[in-house]
Protein backbone atom coordinates (compact mmCIF):
# COMPACT_ATOMS: atom_id res chain seq x y z
CA UNK A 1 0.00 0.00 0.00
CA UNK A 2 1.25 3.48 -0.83
CA UNK A 3 2.44 5.58 2.06
CA UNK A 4 1.11 9.14 2.23
CA UNK A 5 3.11 11.20 4.70
CA UNK A 6 3.79 14.89 4.25
CA UNK A 7 7.06 15.51 6.05
CA UNK A 8 6.47 19.25 5.66
CA UNK A 9 4.20 18.86 8.70
CA UNK A 10 7.25 17.99 10.79
CA UNK A 11 8.86 21.31 9.90
CA UNK A 12 5.55 23.08 10.59
CA UNK A 13 5.31 21.53 14.04
CA UNK A 14 8.85 22.67 14.82
CA UNK A 15 8.02 26.21 13.68
CA UNK A 16 4.95 26.32 15.95
CA UNK A 17 6.97 25.23 18.96
CA UNK A 18 9.69 27.75 18.10
CA UNK A 19 7.05 30.47 17.82
CA UNK A 20 5.78 29.62 21.28
CA UNK A 21 9.33 29.75 22.62
CA UNK A 22 9.66 33.26 21.19
CA UNK A 23 6.53 34.28 23.11
CA UNK A 24 8.07 32.98 26.32
CA UNK A 25 11.28 34.86 25.58
CA UNK A 26 9.30 38.03 24.93
CA UNK A 27 7.53 37.70 28.28
CA UNK A 28 10.79 37.07 30.15
CA UNK A 29 12.56 39.93 28.34
CA UNK A 30 9.83 42.47 29.07
CA UNK A 31 9.63 41.37 32.69
CA UNK A 32 13.41 41.68 33.10
CA UNK A 33 13.36 45.13 31.53
CA UNK A 34 10.65 46.30 33.92
CA UNK A 35 12.52 44.91 36.92
CA UNK A 36 15.75 46.60 35.84
CA UNK A 37 14.00 49.91 35.28
CA UNK A 38 12.43 49.94 38.72
CA UNK A 39 15.61 48.83 40.46
CA UNK A 40 17.46 51.69 38.74
CA UNK A 41 14.83 54.09 40.05
CA UNK A 42 14.98 52.43 43.48
CA UNK A 43 11.29 51.69 43.39
CA UNK A 44 10.52 48.52 45.32
CA UNK A 45 7.26 47.71 43.59
CA UNK A 46 6.04 47.37 40.01
CA UNK A 47 3.18 49.69 39.15
CA UNK A 48 -0.33 48.26 38.78
CA UNK A 49 -0.33 49.11 35.06
CA UNK A 50 2.89 47.19 34.41
CA UNK A 51 1.81 44.34 36.64
CA UNK A 52 -1.38 44.05 34.57
CA UNK A 53 0.71 44.05 31.41
CA UNK A 54 2.84 41.21 32.74
CA UNK A 55 -0.26 39.18 33.63
CA UNK A 56 -1.71 39.77 30.15
CA UNK A 57 1.49 38.56 28.46
CA UNK A 58 1.58 35.55 30.77
CA UNK A 59 -2.03 34.67 29.95
CA UNK A 60 -1.27 34.91 26.22
CA UNK A 61 1.69 32.57 26.61
CA UNK A 62 -0.27 30.01 28.62
CA UNK A 63 -3.27 30.12 26.28
CA UNK A 64 -0.98 29.66 23.32
CA UNK A 65 0.68 26.71 25.07
CA UNK A 66 -2.66 25.01 25.72
CA UNK A 67 -3.71 25.54 22.11
CA UNK A 68 -0.45 24.09 20.80
CA UNK A 69 -0.76 21.08 23.11
CA UNK A 70 -4.30 20.39 21.86
CA UNK A 71 -3.26 20.64 18.21
CA UNK A 72 -0.27 18.39 18.78
CA UNK A 73 -2.52 15.79 20.41
CA UNK A 74 -4.80 15.84 17.38
CA UNK A 75 -1.79 15.56 15.10
CA UNK A 76 -0.58 12.54 17.08
CA UNK A 77 -4.02 10.91 16.92
CA UNK A 78 -4.05 11.31 13.14
CA UNK A 79 -0.49 9.98 12.88
CA UNK A 80 -0.15 6.95 15.18
CA UNK A 81 3.49 6.33 14.20
CA UNK A 82 6.26 7.35 11.80
CA UNK A 83 4.35 5.39 9.15
CA UNK A 84 0.63 5.91 9.63
CA UNK A 85 -1.50 2.78 9.82
CA UNK A 86 -3.97 4.15 7.29
CA UNK A 87 -3.21 6.11 4.12
CA UNK A 88 -4.09 9.74 4.71
CA UNK A 89 -3.14 13.33 4.01
CA UNK A 90 -3.10 16.01 6.68
CA UNK A 91 -3.07 19.75 6.07
CA UNK A 92 -2.46 21.79 9.19
CA UNK A 93 -2.88 25.52 9.93
CA UNK A 94 -3.42 26.59 6.34
CA UNK A 95 -5.05 29.65 4.80
CA UNK A 96 -7.46 29.35 1.89
CA UNK A 97 -9.13 32.22 0.03
CA UNK A 98 -12.66 31.67 -1.27
CA UNK A 99 -14.19 32.98 -4.50
CA UNK A 100 -15.31 36.16 -2.71
CA UNK A 101 -11.75 36.98 -1.64
CA UNK A 102 -12.29 36.11 2.02
CA UNK A 103 -9.50 34.22 3.79
CA UNK A 104 -10.06 31.17 5.98
CA UNK A 105 -7.65 29.92 8.63
CA UNK A 106 -8.22 26.16 8.95
CA UNK A 107 -6.70 24.19 11.81
CA UNK A 108 -6.76 20.76 10.15
CA UNK A 109 -7.98 19.14 6.96
CA UNK A 110 -7.75 15.35 7.20
CA UNK A 111 -8.18 13.35 3.99
CA UNK A 112 -8.83 9.62 4.33
CA UNK A 113 -10.48 6.95 2.24
CA UNK A 114 -13.32 7.13 4.80
CA UNK A 115 -13.91 10.84 4.15
CA UNK A 116 -12.66 14.40 4.43
CA UNK A 117 -12.73 16.10 7.84
CA UNK A 118 -12.51 19.85 8.41
CA UNK A 119 -11.34 20.22 12.00
CA UNK A 120 -11.60 23.37 14.12
CA UNK A 121 -10.00 23.38 17.58
CA UNK A 122 -11.42 25.57 20.36
CA UNK A 123 -9.48 25.99 23.59
CA UNK A 124 -12.31 27.55 25.56
CA UNK A 125 -12.18 26.81 29.28
CA UNK A 126 -15.18 26.78 31.60
CA UNK A 127 -18.89 26.52 30.94
CA UNK A 128 -19.90 26.59 27.26
CA UNK A 129 -23.56 26.77 26.21
CA UNK A 130 -25.31 27.12 22.86
CA UNK A 131 -27.04 25.27 20.05
CA UNK A 132 -26.23 24.47 16.43
CA UNK A 133 -28.53 27.31 15.35
CA UNK A 134 -27.29 30.03 17.72
CA UNK A 135 -25.18 32.76 16.15
CA UNK A 136 -23.19 33.02 19.38
CA UNK A 137 -22.31 30.62 22.17
CA UNK A 138 -21.79 31.72 25.74
CA UNK A 139 -18.42 30.92 27.32
CA UNK A 140 -18.41 31.78 31.03
CA UNK A 141 -20.94 34.49 30.29
CA UNK A 142 -19.06 35.94 27.29
CA UNK A 143 -20.40 35.70 23.74
CA UNK A 144 -18.27 33.83 21.19
CA UNK A 145 -19.06 33.20 17.54
CA UNK A 146 -20.60 29.79 16.93
CA UNK A 147 -17.66 27.71 15.61
CA UNK A 148 -20.06 25.48 13.68
CA UNK A 149 -20.91 28.44 11.43
CA UNK A 150 -17.22 29.28 11.19
CA UNK A 151 -16.44 25.73 10.06
CA UNK A 152 -19.32 25.85 7.57
CA UNK A 153 -17.57 28.74 5.80
CA UNK A 154 -14.30 26.79 5.82
CA UNK A 155 -16.01 23.83 4.20
CA UNK A 156 -17.53 26.03 1.48
CA UNK A 157 -14.06 27.40 0.75
CA UNK A 158 -12.73 23.84 0.44
CA UNK A 159 -15.57 22.90 -1.92
CA UNK A 160 -14.75 25.96 -4.04
CA UNK A 161 -11.38 24.33 -4.66
CA UNK A 162 -12.12 20.59 -4.90
CA UNK A 163 -15.68 20.66 -6.24
CA UNK A 164 -18.99 19.82 -4.59
CA UNK A 165 -18.06 16.22 -3.88
CA UNK A 166 -17.06 14.35 -1.82
CA UNK A 167 -18.89 15.27 1.37
CA UNK A 168 -16.84 17.01 4.06
CA UNK A 169 -17.51 16.30 7.74
CA UNK A 170 -17.33 19.23 10.14
CA UNK A 171 -15.55 18.52 13.43
CA UNK A 172 -15.32 21.02 16.30
CA UNK A 173 -12.89 19.79 18.96
CA UNK A 174 -13.22 21.27 22.44
CA UNK A 175 -9.68 21.06 23.82
CA UNK A 176 -10.84 21.51 27.44
CA UNK A 177 -13.20 18.51 27.17
CA UNK A 178 -16.30 20.60 27.92
CA UNK A 179 -18.44 19.65 24.91
CA UNK A 180 -20.90 17.31 26.59
CA UNK A 181 -23.16 20.10 27.81
CA UNK A 182 -23.59 21.23 24.19
CA UNK A 183 -24.89 17.91 22.80
CA UNK A 184 -24.33 18.97 19.18
CA UNK A 185 -23.39 16.41 16.49
CA UNK A 186 -19.81 16.95 15.32
CA UNK A 187 -18.87 18.98 18.43
CA UNK A 188 -16.69 16.67 20.49
CA UNK A 189 -14.21 16.53 23.33
CA UNK A 190 -10.52 16.19 22.59
CA UNK A 191 -10.59 12.94 24.57
CA UNK A 192 -13.14 11.53 22.09
CA UNK A 193 -11.39 12.64 18.93
CA UNK A 194 -9.68 9.37 18.01
CA UNK A 195 -12.86 7.32 18.43
CA UNK A 196 -14.87 9.88 16.47
CA UNK A 197 -12.57 9.71 13.44
CA UNK A 198 -12.19 5.93 13.47
CA UNK A 199 -15.95 5.34 13.58
CA UNK A 200 -16.01 6.14 9.87
CA UNK A 201 -15.20 2.79 8.27
CA UNK A 202 -16.74 2.79 4.79
CA UNK A 203 -14.20 3.70 2.10
CA UNK A 204 -15.75 6.43 -0.04
CA UNK A 205 -12.64 7.97 -1.65
CA UNK A 206 -10.02 6.23 -3.76
CA UNK A 207 -6.31 6.63 -3.11
CA UNK A 208 -5.90 8.53 -6.37
CA UNK A 209 -8.77 10.88 -5.45
CA UNK A 210 -7.23 11.48 -2.03
CA UNK A 211 -3.99 12.57 -3.61
CA UNK A 212 -5.77 14.77 -6.16
CA UNK A 213 -7.72 16.58 -3.42
CA UNK A 214 -4.64 17.00 -1.28
CA UNK A 215 -2.63 18.56 -4.11
CA UNK A 216 -5.50 20.89 -5.04
CA UNK A 217 -5.75 22.18 -1.47
CA UNK A 218 -2.02 22.37 -0.90
CA UNK A 219 -1.49 24.33 -4.11
CA UNK A 220 -4.41 26.63 -3.28
CA UNK A 221 -3.12 27.47 0.21
CA UNK A 222 -1.65 30.95 0.55
CA UNK A 223 1.07 32.42 2.74
CA UNK A 224 -0.52 34.93 5.05
CA UNK A 225 0.31 36.39 8.45
CA UNK A 226 -2.21 36.37 11.25
CA UNK A 227 -2.43 40.17 10.99
CA UNK A 228 -3.16 39.99 7.26
CA UNK A 229 -5.87 37.39 7.92
CA UNK A 230 -7.53 39.58 10.55
CA UNK A 231 -7.49 42.56 8.19
CA UNK A 232 -8.98 40.39 5.45
CA UNK A 233 -11.81 39.28 7.74
CA UNK A 234 -12.55 42.91 8.60
CA UNK A 235 -12.73 43.72 4.90
CA UNK A 236 -14.75 40.77 3.61
CA UNK A 237 -16.44 39.33 6.71
CA UNK A 238 -20.03 40.00 7.56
Amino acid sequence: MANFIDWNQVALTVSIVEGNQRMRERFEREYDEMEAEYKAQQKPHISDANRAKIKEISRDVEANLRGIEAEEKIHSYLNPGPFAKVPHFELKNIYLVDTNGMSHEIDFIEIRQTGIFCIEVKNWAGNVTGSRQDKYWMVNGNARRNPCFQNDTHIRAIHDIIGKKPHITSVIVMAQNNARSLNIPGVINLSDFRSFITQFEEKVISLDEMQRIYLLLKNASVKMSRKEHVENIKKYGK
